[in-house]
């Protein structure tokens, strides 16, 4: 309970970072603790997602693409693991950012091959953002790999079928 309510005091502070291990301890005494700690469990596995999209959040306004992108994965992990649908939804957006700003550095620097690894990545986790998409063929096209390129289009054109947003 003590290492709980440090870690939400830091929370109210928003540094998320020095909250983060504190919430993963109370996580593990709880979860040793049986039944004594369900509800405290409970109350970890709800916030540890939401710190790490928060910490990954202070990243990106901190100008550190790649340190928030590790902690939007991380989010992302561990909505899934904890079935946090909010955070969930909202970490891959930011993991399809991120990895755009990521690959839009390469992309901008002519280094094709990997900003294509990159986009790749993201557009693995969030085929929905079109951005990516069409960077990632656009990085193809560049390094004359256009069947890849095709079909990423294609995928793009394909999207349509889910609403007026893709049109």
């Amino acid at each position: 309970g003590e290492k709980y309510t440090q870690a939400v005091e830091l929370i109210k502070g928003k540094k998320y970072a020095e909250a983060i291990p504190l919430m993963e301890e109370v996580l593990s005494m709880a979860d040793a603790a049986g039944m004594q700690g369900e509800e405290l469990t409970a109350s970890a596995q709800q916030m540890l997602p939401q710190l790490y999209y928060s910490y990954a959040g202070s990243m990106i306004q901190a100008k550190n693409p790649a340190e928030a992108l590790t902690n939007f994965e991380k989010a992302v992990e561990l909505a899934e693991k904890y079935n946090n649908q909010r955070v969930l939804v909202n970490a891959k957006e930011w993991v399809g950012k991120s990895y755009l700003s990521l690959g839009g550095d390469a992309f901008n620097n002519k280094n094709f091959a990997e900003a294509t690894e990159i986009f790749a990545k993201g557009y693995a986790v969030a085929p929905n953002n079109t951005d990516l998409a069409i960077n990632l063929a656009t990085s193809y096209a560049e390094m004359n790999d256009y069947d890849k390129a095709y079909e990423t289009f294609r995928e793009i054109i394909a999207l349509e079928q889910h609403g007026d947003k893709y049109k």
